[in-house]
């Protein structure tokens, strides 16, 4: 279960952990509702097996609700252990048993622009289309619906069918003068059975811009990639000058091709 957690003022380290009943009461009866989840806090990622509560299973019934209560925290750098702000966060997580007609593989999703937990900019005043595609894979199954936690001003259109497998649907965002910081914006398809897809997440930094490329140059006989690199280059740098927005993931993607668009070496 991904949850997206982001600082706009550039202190960068934001971790997530569970909400406590000590000192401040920040979750009531619901907090550890979710028996044996472990919690990411770098990544703000709940990792889990589901299983039906112990009472409902007593009474005879297939499907559970827990509620899972985290809270968001961001610190001047790594090593701070002191908050300077901290915002909670709940969520409802519904268990059932899976229908004995249901394909064995649940959807997919997919139509963001970016990777899942990408961050990429926005322009205020813009108007952004997304064509979202849900993807079945038993031929007698549909999608139903796609979930979604959007901006402001999202606009969802009818679902259609795109092939056998395949179903669309349109999505329109017109992002106001006023709508500036980071916009958190996930989607998720769900099959005529209820099952659903992992969620494709993606953090849009309205007001940012794009990072600025430096003029590659030669430090030290080593050359940055401007045009040909050739096979006895080993080294060579790479340098952008901009404000570093960072979400709670922390991996960094580089990437390197042949000219055949083959991927020959990349560092997560």
């Amino acid at each position: 279960i991904q949850i997206l957690a982001a600082d706009w003022d550039y202190d960068q380290i934001v971790r997530c952990r569970w909400s406590y009943q000590y000192s401040l009461d920040e979750c009531g009866s619901t907090c550890f509702d979710l028996p044996n989840a472990q919690l990411n806090p770098v990544d703000c990622a709940i990792t889990w097996t589901p299983v039906l509560r112990s009472e409902d299973i007593a009474n005879g019934l297939t499907e559970s609700t827990y509620v899972v209560a985290i809270t968001a925290e961001d610190f001047v750098n790594a090593s701070s252990i002191t908050p300077l702000s901290s915002v909670p966060h709940q969520i409802l997580v519904h268990v059932s048993y899976k229908p004995v007609n249901a394909c064995s593989t649940k959807p997919t999703v997919s139509g963001f622009p970016r990777r899942n937990l990408a961050c990429y900019y926005g322009t205020p005043n813009s108007t952004y289309d997304y064509t979202f595609y849900g993807k079945i894979y038993c031929l007698n199954d549909s999608i139903v619906e796609f979930i979604s936690t959007s901006p402001f001003r999202v606009q969802k259109g009818n679902i259609y069918q795109q092939s056998n497998y395949t179903w669309a649907i349109s999505v329109i965002w017109t992002l106001p003068n006023n709508q500036t910081g980071l916009q958190p914006f996930c989607i998720a398809a769900v099959d005529n059975n209820g099952q659903t897809s992992d969620q494709h997440c993606v953090m849009i930094a309205v007001g940012a811009s794009n990072p600025y490329i430096i003029t590659p140059r030669f430090v030290q006989s080593t050359a940055s990639p401007l045009g040909t690199v050739m096979a006895t280059q080993s080294r060579f740098s790479i340098e952008i000058q901009s404000k570093d927005f960072s979400t709670i993931s922390w991996r960094r993607y580089i990437e390197i091709y042949i000219y055949e668009m083959k991927i020959i070496y990349f560092i997560l």
